[in-house]
């Protein structure tokens, strides 16, 4: 399947009924899964999300028994963690299901278009509510380990590295958000 014939279905399918099917040609390929859209590449990415932070969410109720850690920061730090994953798995979730509620066999391009760029909208403010809270976090650690040079170094470490993967997999999104923008 070329390019080409991709991009003039596509064009197709906005036009005349506005809710034409896709050719006939090229309908099959993406059911049966062998070619994804950018749709549903966000759909997995958002799914794949909002599972590893529900799963976190249950891993941080550890941190209560962590005896590295003081006592009296052991039950705040472990529901701090609780609810922070707990939102970024809601928002995930949210997100996943507005990006699946788009049908693109069945809707306008106009409304395909405007409704993904809604969900990147949202994508967006939902990174600009948990970042600070992500790097708050971070800023404790470092604090809590200020005397600790190799956990220190760790918690550096760690954050240097999220924030890299954070970065790659948050281009990846707004690579799909920007395919879909094309026509």
């Amino acid at each position: 399947m070329d390019e080409e014939r991709m991009k003039e279905s596509w064009r197709k399918s906005g036009a005349g009924d506005n809710g034409s099917l896709l050719d006939s040609a090229l309908s099959p390929e993406i059911l049966r899964g062998e070619r994804k859209t950018a749709l549903m590449r966000l759909a997995d990415r958002y799914r794949r999300f909002y599972t590893i932070a529900f799963v976190f969410a249950g891993i941080s109720l550890v941190w209560t028994t962590n005896p590295i850690f003081d006592e009296s920061v052991r039950v705040p730090m472990s529901i701090f963690l609780v609810v922070y994953f707990l939102a970024c798995g809601i928002m995930d979730w949210h997100l996943h299901n507005k990006v699946r509620d788009i049908d693109i066999y069945r809707m306008p391009t106009a409304e395909v278009i405007g409704r993904a760029m809604d969900c990147r909208k949202l994508h967006l403010q939902c990174v600009m509510v948990l970042m600070p809270f992500a790097i708050g976090f971070v800023g404790f650690m470092i604090w809590l380990f200020s005397k600790e040079l190799p956990a220190l170094v760790g918690v550096c470490l760690g954050a240097l590295v999220g924030g890299v993967i954070g970065t790659m997999k948050f281009r990846e999104f707004m690579c799909d958000y920007k395919a879909l923008r094309r026509e």
